[in-house]
């Protein structure tokens, strides 16, 4: 059940992160050992969060140039269904594909039917969006990016 929640989690963080991002910022470790274990592993966690959240930006980023029109539009419906900005952050198209991809991971990963309905409320939970604006939302990302999934 917790890897359920966690998962389900992970795009609200992923989108907030990858906002949040200053690619000029040197995550170059440091040489001084951490003073306890606790300290290790969140120092470890936030390295692997960096990675992950670099990764998830140049793969939209190759998407969106794979598809620049249809991105374009997509980030386009996506703000218009917030009313501008989400969490903060305006809708670019790498940040309308990283949603979709993120979004689509989660409702494949979500076990049995229902599986698009839990992401769509777990999205409104995560945005502080009210259900239809999260339901509009989740339905543009998988029809965009994973229609195979939309029945799911």
């Amino acid at each position: 059940m917790r890897m359920r929640s966690t998962l389900l989690v992970v795009p609200a963080l992923l989108v907030l992160a990858a906002c949040g991002t200053d690619s000029s910022e040197d995550t170059t470790p440091t040489t001084a050992a951490p003073a306890d274990s606790a300290a290790t592993t969140e120092a470890d966690t936030g390295e692997a969060q960096d990675d992950f959240g670099e990764m998830m930006e140049e793969g939209a980023r190759s998407q969106v140039q794979q598809r620049p029109d249809d991105a374009a539009q997509l980030a386009s419906n996506m703000e218009d269904v917030v009313g501008g900005s989400l969490a903060g952050s305006e809708f670019t198209p790498e940040l309308a594909q990283q949603f979709a991809n993120v979004t689509c991971l989660s409702i494949d990963v979500e076990p049995g039917p229902g599986a698009v309905d839990s992401v769509k409320s777990t999205t409104a939970s995560d945005f502080a969006l009210d259900e239809d604006q999260a339901s509009e939302l989740v339905d543009l990302a998988v029809e965009y990016r994973c229609p195979e999934l939309a029945s799911k």
